[in-house]
């Protein structure tokens, strides 16, 4: 099980810094309708190359599972990139919220619309329509964007605001920030990587019989406002010009790591409750939605004509981390059978990623 859930994320890591530094180049946006076709042109297909791969079905689900991520890899890097090259200083924060908020959004559909399908259907009706909904969406965001973007960098306009010496990629990448803010992000990632990905089969597992679209619908719930608002109030608190970015970033960070924490180490603990254990989990996926307006947003903060690249590196990070941390804890499960080996030491991993952030952590723009 870690082998095929860790394929995903070898591809995923591949594609982190190569998607930021191209959406640097050619622009995010482009980078994201790219991806996001092929991806869905490889998720229609998926089900007929499966069904007639043979005694290779179990191999080319692997290099199914890779490419996914590989084209998967690039979005948060572009959307990044993106916000840095078309979003004004003003309005970056709760710009992000609302996308991040988007991919919350989408856990939740498929949570809801996907169990519906799948317990009338079998799974390729609920990957054709995945992948022609991938499709229609990416073909309208060009023809929109295709109209309302403009061809100069909105970064170029703060220069002359606030002239600085143009750093280099690689200089740019061994600034202290940036390095506390890949470690913290790795910290937060990986943790929420494991549960995402461990808590279906977690659920099936403690309580077998329980209505799975209880546990993939309701611990999401929240998300999708609390990334919204934690973006939108932190902005407003940025616009007052009594705090700064720093201290508001380090109060988004500690709401989230801190809460998502404990819950996962208390999952451990509550772990004979059905709708306790669910309770926790929504706790801990809506203190990381909180997060958008903290780490999400910082390589913006720091350089937003280098944001895809410093994007691209933390998140690349990050996911080496998530790979990792999968392989560990399916080894773990196989040979423990211990699911408190899993989401007690996530909670202890986000408890140090905080001490590191609010120590070490800082925002300021980097010149």
């Amino acid at each position: 099980m870690g082998g095929v859930l860790s394929s995903f994320m070898y591809g995923y890591t591949l594609t982190q810094v190569v998607g930021g530094v191209l959406s640097d180049k050619i622009g995010g946006h482009t980078v994201i309708i790219g991806a996001t076709l092929s991806g869905s042109v490889l998720l229609f297909l998926s089900n007929f190359i499966l069904y007639n791969s043979g005694s290779y079905s179990y191999q080319v689900f692997i290099i199914q599972r890779f490419l996914f991520g590989v084209f998967q890899g690039v979005y948060f890097p572009a959307t990044s990139s993106f916000v840095g090259s078309n979003i004004y200083p003003s309005e970056r924060t709760a710009f992000l919220g609302y996308a991040f908020g988007g991919a919350y959004f989408g856990n939740l559909l498929i949570g809801v619309f996907g169990s519906f399908i799948l317990n009338i259907f079998d799974w390729p009706i609920l990957f054709y329509t995945i992948s022609l909904l991938g499709i229609v969406w990416s073909l309208l965001l060009h023809f929109h964007l295709k109209h309302h973007l403009t061809n100069v960098p909105v970064f170029v306009e703060e220069k002359k605001l606030r002239p600085r010496k143009m750093l280099t990629r690689t200089s740019i990448l061994f600034r202290r920030p940036i390095l506390v803010l890949v470690l913290t992000h790795m910290c937060e990632h990986s943790a929420f990587f494991l549960v995402s990905q461990w808590m279906p089969t977690y659920f099936n597992e403690i309580f077998p019989g329980s209505h799975n679209y209880i546990y993939n619908v309701l611990p999401y719930v929240f998300c999708i406002p609390a990334a919204i608002a934690s973006s939108n109030l932190s902005q407003r608190f940025l616009e007052t010009g009594r705090y700064k970015v720093t201290r508001v970033r380090k109060i988004c960070v500690t709401l989230s790591y801190l809460p998502f924490g404990i819950a996962l180490i208390l999952i451990s603990i509550f772990k004979s409750h059905f709708y306790g254990t669910v309770f926790l989990f929504l706790i801990a996926l809506t203190a990381k939605a909180i997060n958008n307006a903290g780490t999400g947003v910082i390589p913006n903060d720091l350089s937003p004509e280098h944001s895809g690249l410093i994007f691209g590196v933390m998140n690349g990070g990050a996911a080496v981390a998530s790979t990792i941390g999968l392989q560990l804890s399916g080894f773990a499960l196989k040979k423990y059978d211990n699911w408190n080996l899993v989401f007690a030491p996530c909670g202890g991993i986000l408890i140090l990623g905080l001490i590191l952030f609010l120590l070490f952590g800082s925002c300021k723009h980097i010149r």
